[in-house]
C-alpha cells in the first residue's frame, strides 16, 4: 500500500468502530459522536506524525515583502524557497531585533535572504526587487485535515495511519462508557502504532510527510 494512498471513508470509520465497541446497533455510540471523535483524531494523529504534507506556491511582487500564508499554512512550515532556492527562516523576535530594526525603511532591495512569519503572512528581507518579479515563491507545508461530517466524505489522512485514527476513536468511545483504563491503553496504543510507523521510512521525505497536496496561494 502506497504511503499516500487515502481511500477510507467515514463510513468505513463507522462500521469499524461500532463492529469493536459491539454497538453496530448505535445504542450507546451514535453516528455524530464518531464524527466528532473522527474529525479530532484526524488533527491528533496529523499533530504528532506531520502526515499532511501541501506546497503552495505564488509569483513574487517586485517591492512586496508581505505575502499571505494559505489558510492552513499558519504553523508547521518546513521550507520556503524564492525561485527555486532554499531561504532560511527566523523567529519573529529575531527577526525584528536583527533585521527589521536595521532596516526599517526597507530599503535594501534585493533577492530575499531570510524569512519570517507572523500569524498567516510570511515576511521576506531583503525586499524583494524588480529582478526577482514573477520567479515563484514556494512554500512547503505540513496542513489541516478536512473536517468531515457525512458518511460519504473520504478522510484526510493516508490509510497508513487509519489505525491509530480508529485507537483514539476508541479512546473516546471508552471513556464515554466509563472504561477510563480502557481508553488510557487505547491511546498508549495509538501513540505506539504512530512511532512504530514513522519508523518505517527510508530516511526519506516520504517518512514523516505522506500525504501530499499542491495548491496555489490564491
Amino acid at each position: 500500500m502506497a504511503l499516500n494512498t487515502i481511500s477510507k471513508h467515514v463510513s468505513d470509520v463507522l462500521t469499524h468502530v461500532k463492529r469493536q465497541f459491539g454497538d453496530e446497533s448505535g445504542a450507546q455510540i451514535i453516528d455524530e459522536d464518531i464524527i466528532r471523535w473522527l474529525n479530532d483524531g484526524q488533527r491528533e494523529v496529523n499533530s504528532i506524525a506531520k502526515v499532511i504534507e501541501a506546497k503552495a506556491t505564488t509569483p513574487v511582487v517586485a517591492n512586496q515583502y508581505e505575502y499571505d500564508l494559505p489558510a492552513d499554512a499558519a504553523n508547521d512550515i518546513t521550507a520556503v524557497l524564492v525561485g527555486g532556492h532554499p531561504i532560511p527562516g527566523t523567529s519573529f523576535a529575531d527577526y525584528n531585533q536583527n533585521v527589521a530594526s536595521n532596516d526599517p525603511a526597507r530599503t535594501n532591495i534585493n533577492t530575499p535572504q531570510i524569512w519570517s512569519r507572523w500569524g498567516k503572512t510570511i515576511t521576506f528581507w531583503p525586499t524583494p526587487g524588480p529582478g526577482d518579479a514573477e520567479k515563484l515563491f514556494t512554500i512547503y507545508y505540513i496542513g489541516s485535515p478536512v473536517d468531515v461530517s457525512d458518511s460519504s466524505d473520504l478522510l484526510s489522512i493516508p490509510d497508513s495511519y487509519y489505525e491509530p485514527l480508529i485507537m483514539y476513536i476508541m479512546s473516546k468511545a471508552y471513556e464515554l462508557d466509563e472504561d477510563y483504563e480502557a481508553s488510557q491503553n487505547m491511546r498508549e496504543q495509538m501513540r505506539i502504532r504512530l512511532s512504530e510507523e514513522d519508523g518505517r521510512g527510508d530516511g526519506g521525505q516520504d517518512q514523516f510527510y505522506p500525504s501530499i497536496t499542491i495548491t496555489d496561494f490564491y
